[in-house]
């Protein structure tokens, strides 16, 4: 860890960095355990038949992939793009795009517009729009336009310009990278100039890392969850690490955390983590350093609170 520079490496990255994945995971126990079983020959000939099957299918896909782009063309009223690693957005001929919500942008008037050199301040972090989007969907109440947007994490160097490659030096640096995740909801409408937010929408809003939460199913009021704030273990705070994402039948947008490890750590060098904490893929170390300003998140005094994450949380737009 002293010999690498952390501080520029993807949050993947830094995960298999600190947690490497293992050789054998439990998956490839069960398929072992499944396979040496009675019924191994029958269970062989059915797989065996399905990835014939599959096999066939991908031949005859692979033998009229230049034929179906040339379909393609046809039945679509532009030119496929093509690969390119150039680091900018590419559209078919005839088409433009532009940007509807940049990292930092103001969802309310009265936060003023984003200085790179000086990042976000801490009073406007739960303001704006937050970084690294990933799931996302569109709603429509009523005559508005909806969408609601994950913030999977954040580039502390990016939004800490002001600390040494990003690490956090007090409590505000802590809770403006927990404010830039989460989830944005925003309203969005089309004038002259193209689709904007809608500032001041009484729609937008932020769920970050301290926003209050419910717990609900067979988690809510165990003991595994029960923490010195939250003694029933059915009130909890944040969303993290959102990534996966999807509008439920009765039009909820259900938000999926992951990774939720990289968050809880400890300054205790004494304290033992718990076992099942090696499954969670915990290390002593964050890369947000948050165990150091917010003691919610060092184990050694809130050993709970790991198991109070990652789960589906369900928002109403």
């Amino acid at each position: 860890m002293t010999d690498i520079d952390t501080s520029k490496l993807s949050w993947d990255e830094w995960d298999e960095l600190q947690n490497p994945p293992p050789t054998e995971t439990d998956f490839d126990r069960v398929v072992e355990t499944a396979i040496s079983r009675r019924g191994f020959l029958g269970g062989v000939l059915a797989f065996g038949s399905a990835a014939a099957a599959m096999g066939t299918l991908g031949n005859l896909m692979s033998s009229t992939s230049a034929e179906a782009q040339e379909a393609a063309v046809g039945r679509f009223p532009f030119k496929p793009v093509a690969a390119a690693t150039d680091h900018t957005i590419h559209v078919p001929e005839g088409y433009n795009w532009k940007p509807l919500a940049k990292w930092g942008q103001p969802l309310f008037s009265n936060v003023p517009d984003l200085d790179p050199a000086k990042g976000v301040s801490v009073e406007n972090s739960d303001k704006v729009f937050g970084e690294n989007t990933d799931g996302m969907e569109l709603f429509v109440v009523g005559n508005h336009q909806l969408i609601a947007v994950n913030h999977e994490y954040v580039n502390p160097e990016t939004n800490l310009p002001h600390a040494e490659k990003g690490n956090p030096k007090t409590a505000d640096d802590v809770k403006i990278l927990q404010n830039m995740q989460g989830v944005t909801v925003m309203e969005v409408a089309e004038d002259k100039d193209g689709w904007k937010i809608v500032l001041d929408s009484p729609f937008n809003r932020r769920i970050h890392h301290n926003t209050p939460m419910k717990l609900s199913g067979p988690a809510a009021g165990s003991d595994l969850v029960k923490t010195a704030a939250d003694p029933k273990g059915v009130d909890c705070l944040g969303t993290f690490n959102n990534c996966g994402a999807g509008r439920t039948p009765w039009g909820t947008y259900l938000t999926c955390e992951e990774n939720f490890n990289g968050y809880f750590g400890t300054t205790d060098a004494a304290f033992k983590l718990p076992d099942d904490y090696k499954r969670y893929g915990i290390v002593a170390e964050t890369r947000y350093a948050y165990e150091k300003f917010d003691a919610r998140f060092d184990v050694a005094k809130n050993p709970n609170e790991p198991r109070r994450a990652g789960y589906v949380v369900e928002i109403d737009p």
